[in-house]
């Protein structure tokens, strides 16, 4: 950002990796939690349509790029709410921090 406050979009400007969380609605009422753990987002778009005296707003778009985590190869972890029978404080924390897994006694033994 300038000493006016407009920010400069440049090659310099690396974007921070990010994780994504986000719940979807199923048909039954229950919902689907969602951590996406390791992507990128590029520079958004902007794009107008001018015809004569006429000008249309056309929304800016965003794509980001996700990856598999390096340490663990996990690319997001994803729970149905309708099946959390053993454990319901998943649901509850959700997103309050990034999801980690948790290992299991039976995939100690």
């Amino acid at each position: 950002v300038d000493a006016n406050g407009v920010q400069i979009v440049s090659d310099q400007n690396d974007p921070p990796e990010v994780a994504i969380g986000f719940a979807l609605t199923l048909d039954d009422g229950s919902k689907e939690l969602w951590w996406i753990y390791r992507g990128k987002f590029a520079e958004s778009e902007t794009s107008a349509k001018t015809q004569e005296d006429k000008f249309e707003y056309q929304h800016p778009t965003v794509s980001a790029r996700f990856e598999r985590r390096i340490h663990d190869r996990a690319l997001a972890a994803i729970v149905e709410t309708s099946t959390l029978a053993a454990d319901s404080t998943v649901e509850k924390n959700w997103f309050t921090a990034v999801y980690e897994p948790v290992e299991s006694a039976v995939s100690q033994s």
